[in-house]
């Protein structure tokens, strides 16, 4: 519960009038992540993909609303990979922790060998720490081991 308090400045009439003083109670609700992406059944264009997309546990309750693969225009054997979760208050090094937890999830098929790029957006928030990418997504083994941290493996929107 929110109280709001509303200040009216006192009247220059010249007699000291006290200042007017409005109260409001505004109510609040928390929003659980299942309410607020309910609707969103999973859509895939990948069936190896929905496989292991459908199933995986990823950080932050976050759920996998969409994939969608199309095929990579420098060089037509490989894709370009595009997951939207939906995951509220989830932006930047915390959606980079569902990409690595959704990359981890797809590198040990032997069809990932196959993935050029990988997208992850947030479709329950705006801006640039919503979308994040990976254009290499060969080059990294996604190993949480690894002397450099796997969140470094993505950009955010915003960074080039």
């Amino acid at each position: 519960m929110i109280t709001v308090l509303f200040l009216a400045p006192a009247c220059s009439s010249g007699d000291a009038e006290p200042e007017a003083t409005t109260t409001a109670t505004v109510a609040t609700s928390t929003t659980t992540t299942e309410a607020q992406c309910a609707g969103n059944a999973p859509t895939f264009t990948t069936p190896w993909m929905e496989k292991v997309l459908s199933t995986a546990t990823l950080p932050d309750g976050a759920i996998v609303v969409s994939e969608q693969s199309l095929y990579n225009v420098d060089d037509r054997t490989m894709i370009d990979s595009i997951v939207r979760v939906c995951a509220p208050g989830v932006t930047g090094d915390e959606l980079k922790d569902v990409g690595t937890a959704i990359a981890q999830a797809l590198r040990p098929l032997p069809e990932a060998d196959m993935i050029e790029s990988l997208r992850v957006t947030n479709t329950a928030e705006s801006g640039d720490d919503a979308r994040i990418r990976c254009e290499d997504f060969q080059v990294y083994t996604w190993d949480d081991a690894a002397a450099v941290s796997p969140r470094t493996n993505w950009k955010t929107s915003a960074e080039s």
